[in-house]
C-alpha cells in the first residue's frame, strides 16, 4: 500500500460523519476527479492536492455549516506528521494551510492551494449550489465548461446516492 492509500485509509477511519453524506468519501473522490483536470493547467503539486482531497473533510462530523472542520483537519494532520515524512517541509505547510482554510471562502494565489480549494468548490453541486467564478482561485477552474461538467457530475452522483 503506497503513502496516499495509507493516508486515505487513515482519513476514512477518522471520518465520523455519514459515509454517504455531502462531506463524505464520495465527495472526496469527486474533488480528486476535479483536481486531476486542474493540476496539468495550474502546475499544482499533485501529491499535496491529492492528500488535500482525502483529508480536507475527514474531521467533519455532520453536513452543513461546520467552519471548525478545516482547522480540525489541519490539527489532525499535524498530530500525524510522521505519516507525512515523504513530504518536504514546504509541501507539509501547503497541505496544512489548504485544509485549515478551505471552508472560509478565501482565494489563494498559490497554485497548489488554489487548486485544492477550487477542486473542492467545483463540487458545490452536492449542496445544490452552482459554483461561482468569484470564489475560484485559478483561471483553469473558471472555465465555464469545467464548471458545468463538475456541477452536473456532483448533482448526478449525489442524486444517485440518495
Amino acid at each position: 500500500m503506497n503513502n496516499i492509500a495509507c493516508i486515505k485509509k487513515l482519513a476514512m477511519n477518522r471520518y465520523h460523519g455519514n459515509l454517504s453524506a455531502e462531506n463524505g468519501p464520495a465527495h472526496w473522490d469527486r474533488v480528486w476527479e476535479n483536481a486531476q483536470i486542474l493540476i496539468p493547467k495550474t502546475k499544482a503539486n499533485k501529491t499535496v492536492v491529492q492528500l488535500f482531497c482525502y483529508l480536507h473533510d475527514c474531521c467533519s462530523v455532520y453536513d452543513g455549516k461546520e467552519p471548525e472542520h478545516g482547522p480540525a483537519g489541519a490539527f489532525f494532520i499535524k498530530q500525524n506528521k510522521e505519516l507525512f515524512s515523504f513530504l518536504s517541509e514546504q509541501e507539509f505547510k501547503l497541505l496544512v494551510e489548504a485544509c485549515e482554510k478551505h471552508a472560509f471562502h478565501e482565494l489563494s494565489e498559490d497554485p497548489t492551494i488554489g487548486t485544492c480549494w477550487d477542486a473542492d468548490r467545483l463540487d458545490y453541486g452536492r449542496y445544490g449550489i452552482y459554483p461561482k467564478v468569484q470564489f475560484l482561485s485559478t483561471e483553469a477552474a473558471k472555465d465555464p465548461d469545467l464548471i458545468e461538467k463538475s456541477y452536473q457530475r456532483s448533482i448526478t452522483e449525489v442524486a444517485q446516492a440518495s
